[in-house]
């Protein structure tokens, strides 16, 4: 077993697991995360880490899932085949969670806009200069 600290969680890493402990309940990290795992589960299995457990309403919430086989790219230069197969997975990650369940558009007033930029229009690109409190 491996681990490792960040500013928000420690990640511990089995042969089968990932658990990720988070520092506080309180900015709704851990919360997030396991939507998001559970939304892609739903929606495009295969393309994050499965989720397989959680505690929300510990003092230090704790996110399970299935460890993903492969290397991490952090810090890696890539070549044109490991940025084509990057560009694929986000392009799925996109295109895989409806718009209702991803952005949470059926919740009211949870701050978050979407914005829909044209291919081309530069004019919207400032949207994404900075990223949502989530990331």
């Amino acid at each position: 077993m491996s681990s490792a600290q960040w500013g928000t969680h420690g990640v511990e890493m089995t042969a089968e697991r990932v658990i990720k402990r988070f520092a506080s309940r309180d900015d709704g990290r851990a919360e997030r995360e396991w939507r998001g795992l559970t939304l892609l589960s739903a929606h495009v299995l295969g393309l994050a880490p499965e989720p397989w457990a959680v505690d929300l309403a510990a003092d230090e919430p704790v996110v399970v899932m299935y460890r993903v086989a492969g290397d991490p790219l952090r810090g890696m230069v890539l070549g044109r085949s490991e940025v084509e197969a990057l560009a694929a997975a986000v392009t799925a990650l996109f295109e895989a969670v409806p718009v209702r369940d991803g952005f949470g558009a059926d919740r009211e007033g949870d701050g978050h806009d979407l914005v829909i930029v044209e291919p081309g229009d530069r004019a919207g690109s400032a949207a994404f200069r900075t990223p949502p409190e989530c990331y």
